[in-house]
């Protein structure tokens, strides 16, 4: 089906994160079929979530964003990942509980492109980092349960070492095993 639109056999599917104006914005885009806004109408009227005048005045991006309502779905027949319609409506929920907001665009036969935009400070987390060789860790505070700030001679002196748990400088002392 891909081939006959004249795409790859494989999908693709774009995800890019960054921050911008006091926001986090995540942006996942694909170049699969898009979706359907005559299905998504047809569908909306079926399921009386909306009726035909209350289509009729609605916008492409309104009708597209009636996959967010509660129950929706396009899907003809239940399976493993679709057809339930308990989905986007808790996407979009979660995201608004957190203060941010979901932007969709789709074209049909080209692709659906998601923009979530989330406050920024639910993207900082006081963390530790922390380097070993050329790597660097972000150790997230609320998981650390000891910090201990060791000068000079300290690290010699105070380091301690249970059974081949660190290496063994001429200052450290290893702690007895118990009997």
């Amino acid at each position: 089906m891909r081939r006959a639109q004249g795409k790859a056999d494989a999908g693709r599917i774009i995800l890019n994160a960054y921050h911008q104006g006091g926001q986090m914005i995540v942006e996942i885009a694909d170049d699969g079929k898009g979706i359907d806004a005559e299905a998504v109408k047809a569908k909306a009227i079926q399921k009386s979530l909306k009726t035909a005048d209350e289509i009729a005045r609605m916008n492409p991006k309104e009708i597209q964003s009636l996959v967010f309502l509660p129950g929706f779905s396009t899907a003809e027949a239940l399976s493993d990942v679709s057809g339930r319609g308990v989905g986007m409506d808790v996407v979009k929920t979660s995201i608004e509980r957190l203060g941010g907001v979901i932007d969709l665009n789709s074209e049909k036969g080209i692709g659906t492109r998601m923009i979530l935009r989330l406050p920024l400070t639910l993207a900082i987390i006081p963390s530790l980092v922390v380097r070993s060789g050329k790597q660097r860790f972000a150790i997230p505070q609320i998981n650390l349960e000891e910090l201990v700030c060791l000068y000079g001679e300290d690290i010699a002196a105070k380091i301690e070492c249970a059974g081949s748990r660190c290496r063994r400088g001429p200052t450290m002392r290893r702690l007895a095993r118990p009997a």
